[in-house]
């Protein structure tokens, strides 16, 4: 059953929002699908590329009361899924409270883990909290290579069983791998897609970001060719995908502010994971308040076939470049010049 349908039957009102959220971008209405919940930055695993290394910290921190107003504001913007992630969610301890304030009945929630410490039971858990999908990191079919990028020797096993144990619970399950200059067209690109088709999973590719442990690091940055081989596997292998193709029988290309935002452990909004400039903070304004600064930056709003962070040259040298040598995202004002935003 395609997702749209199952989100239909099991969360009726998600898929309303889904609806609405199709009709008002088809118009050229604003509006966002996703937030991506940061709520902890706590790992496992050191992994050498990992693009959150440079962000959290500090006593000020998102609490589940926190969880529970941006939820309800989500709901009242149109926003119908959350993807939380870290550092590593499966650590959080109170990661059943986080989930229950999200207010699964309303939204489509995926984890995203590492999967160091997925179980059965703990797949079981999550699904029977109405968590709908997890996402798995899985950087290399390549048991060595995979082991040597996250930085921990077995983890390649564990996910793979992990896998296996999410679909046994019912579960969505996604791969989610970061593509790097060089590393594209290979076999192992090859086996991963046939192992998702194969087993109904989906492959998510994840173009390498100069930022984080790789701060700076042109060099691992995809190519065009790179990107069009892995646009040709999607037409071969459903299973493929990346955020910049169509999605919602949208295809608006970068989905940074226009599809989803990410929110950081200190409250902070990005507009992507990849991008580390707060747009504002929510434990200090309203969630729409935030948006309609975001949706103003001409970067985000004008339709970009290629991801800002990971593709677009001119913007990672203008503006990403600015938060090298930074803890934690710089503000909107150091990030951005009159020219490049909008009056309304």
């Amino acid at each position: 059953m395609s997702y749209p349908n199952v989100l239909k039957l099991t969360k009726p009102r998600a898929y309303e929002k889904s609806e609405a959220y199709r009709r008002k971008v088809t118009r050229g209405e604003y509006a966002l699908a996703m937030i991506e919940l940061a709520y902890r930055y706590e790992c496992n695993l050191a992994c050498g590329h990992c693009y959150a290394s440079r962000l959290g910290g500090g006593p000020r921190r998102l609490r589940v009361e926190d969880v529970k107003r941006i939820s309800a504001e989500a709901d009242q913007a149109g926003v119908f899924q959350f993807n939380l992630q870290g550092g590593e969610p499966l650590m959080w301890e109170d990661l059943d409270e986080v989930i229950k304030a999200i207010r699964p009945e309303f939204f489509h929630i995926t984890v995203t883990t590492n999967a160091k410490l997925l179980d059965r039971g703990t797949a079981a858990r999550l699904k029977g909290l109405g968590v709908d999908k997890i996402s798995c990191s899985l950087d290399s079919f390549n048991e060595e290579k995979n082991d040597l990028s996250r930085g921990e020797k077995g983890i390649y096993r564990k996910v793979l069983r992990g896998l296996s144990l999410v679909k046994e619970a019912g579960l969505q399950v996604c791969i989610n791998t970061v593509a790097v200059k060089g590393g594209v067209k290979t076999p192992e690109t090859l086996e991963l897609a046939e192992f998702a088709q194969k087993n109904g999973f989906t492959v998510l590719f994840l173009p390498a970001v100069p930022i984080g442990e790789w701060e700076g690091r042109y060099d691992v940055l995809i190519t065009d060719e790179e990107a069009g081989y892995i646009k040709e596997l999607s037409e071969k292998y459903p299973a493929v995908r990346r955020d910049v193709f169509p999605a919602y029988g949208i295809n608006y290309g970068c989905r940074t502010m226009n599809g989803l935002v990410y929110i950081t452990e200190n409250g902070d909004l990005l507009g992507c994971p990849f991008i580390h400039v707060s747009i504002g903070n929510v434990l200090d304004e309203p969630l729409a308040d935030i948006l309609k600064k975001g949706w103003k930056v001409k970067f985000f709003r004008d339709h970009n076939p290629k991801c800002l962070a990971a593709e677009d040259r001119e913007f990672i040298g203008k503006i990403i470049a600015k938060t090298f040598g930074k803890k934690g995202p710089i503000g909107m004002e150091e990030a951005f010049d009159r020219d490049d935003l909008y009056r309304e």
